[in-house]
């Protein structure tokens, strides 16, 4: 059997095999005992089996080395110290798109699977390795940070979509359907919410605050940060995009300030998202 004319069995196992380690550091302490050498090692293992099956195949070829140096370079700075430049050198190449042709199949998602790997690499490295403290995960539910997260929802909403659609950068554009209203929330929290929150709040704000000595500065330097890294997001550089990401990284903070939680924020990013994918997202690109 094969999907895009790759054997499906290949690609199933490759993603199952991901998806394991991505969800035991979601809901257990996985990271904390899972040797993150051992993780990468069976990473580039489990990517090489892939690849013979999909492309030409070998550790040689050039996907593969890009892997290689992904898990590579955050190791050696971690294990230098340099956690902040480490957090960086994981979510650079996703930033950049220099991983976006490591994963062949499926043809438009396969670098969906960079991310499902990260956020496992990056919890075994910062929790497990450099015991670093705070970061949010496993995730705990907490009816604490799911109603601060709602409250933060009509906040930012009574503040963004007006600033969208008086500048002209948002528009009306309802698409309800079914389909779309249950797999776009979910989708979105455990593949978007989770893993940008886990780097921008559990990592790069709570290293900052470490650092500074003081939360709110680390807040506001992480939503700047944040909201820059928006800017290629779209044809051209916005400052609409970057504003409203600055200040929706200045509502994700404070949920994980509050909570050091990463459920609260990674709940309201993806509300965020969603509301933006459901309601206001136009056809033509911004």
């Amino acid at each position: 059997m094969t999907a895009g004319g790759v054997p499906f069995v290949v690609t199933a196992l490759a993603l199952l095999l991901l998806l394991f380690p991505f969800f035991g550091v979601l809901f257990s302490e996985l990271a904390a005992v899972l040797p993150v050498g051992l993780f990468a090692a069976g990473v580039l293992a489990l990517h090489s089996a892939y690849d013979l099956t999909t492309r030409t195949g070998g550790l040689a070829d050039p996907e593969s080395l890009k892997l290689a140096v992904f898990l590579l370079v955050p190791m050696l700075l971690a294990r230098s110290r340099c956690d902040l430049l480490a957090a960086v050198a994981v979510w650079l190449p996703f930033e950049t798109g220099w991983l976006g042709d490591v994963w062949a199949w499926p043809p438009a998602g396969g670098s969906a699977l960079n991310g499902v790997l990260a956020l496992p690499f990056a919890a075994c490295l910062f929790i497990g390795t450099r015991r670093l403290d705070g970061v949010g995960l496993p995730l705990r539910w907490s009816r604490a940070d799911a109603v601060r997260a709602g409250v933060s929802l009509v906040a930012f909403s009574a503040v963004a979509v007006p600033f969208g659609l008086w500048t002209g950068f948002m528009e009306l554009h309802p698409r309800l359907d079914p389909g779309r209203l249950a797999g776009i929330p979910l989708a979105l929290f455990f593949f978007v919410g989770v893993p940008e929150e886990f780097l921008f709040r559990g990592l790069i704000q709570n290293l900052l605050a470490r650092k500074t000595g003081r939360p709110v500065v680390a807040l506001v330097l992480t939503s700047v940060f944040f909201g820059a890294t928006h800017l290629n997001n779209t044809p051209a550089p916005d400052w609409r995009f970057f504003v409203l990401a600055t200040v929706a990284g200045l509502f994700y903070g404070y949920n994980y300030m509050r909570a050091r939680s990463l459920l609260g924020p990674a709940l309201l990013h993806a509300l965020v998202d969603s509301v933006w994918m459901l309601f206001l997202l136009n056809e033509r690109p911004h």
